[in-house]
């Protein structure tokens, strides 16, 4: 599973060549932004399956962005999926304390305000257009905070 992971994340960083060569570049930057989290899940060495379905929800999010759709479901997925790739990850930098769904839960929440400014950010210095005005935002951080506590719940679970 890890190499089909691998093989997932190889395929986003060519979607963000293709999507750079045919001048979408907002798409490109996507995959990019993506990939990032993607290569953390392999570097804290998350159980291989999580990190297979990370990885393809990332790319799933990155690659389809250019043909619409909105934005609920990534907002839902990438957290919940997310929440328990940062707490291996806190857990191996030995930096986390209990109780992991609390600690995952605040966290998941973290990067969903991170995410809408690094959106907010893009838009202002590059155009891309990723940030719908403040509607969407607000209903990207409510979809991140329905899926943060989903996966607090769900690593509270697992880590009792």
């Amino acid at each position: 599973m890890r190499r089909c992971a691998d093989i997932a994340r190889l395929a986003i960083l060519c979607s963000a060549v293709a999507f750079l060569a045919t001048g979408d570049g907002a798409s490109a930057l996507m995959a990019v932004l993506v990939l990032g989290p993607s290569v953390a899940a392999r570097l804290v060495r998350v159980h291989p399956a999580l990190d297979l379905v990370f990885t393809l929800a990332l790319g799933a999010a990155a690659v389809t962005r250019p043909f619409g759709g909105g934005d609920t479901l990534p907002h839902l997925v990438l957290p919940l999926l997310a929440g328990p790739v940062l707490y291996v990850g806190l857990t191996r930098l030995g930096v986390v304390a209990r109780p992991a769904g609390v600690v995952t839960f605040f966290g998941v929440l973290a990067l969903g305000v991170l995410w809408e400014l690094v959106e907010s950010s893009a838009d202002a210095a590059l155009g891309t257009g990723y940030s719908q005005g403040y509607d969407d935002t607000a209903s990207d951080l409510l979809n991140d905070t329905i899926a943060a506590a989903a996966s607090g719940v769900l690593v509270g679970a697992w880590y009792r």
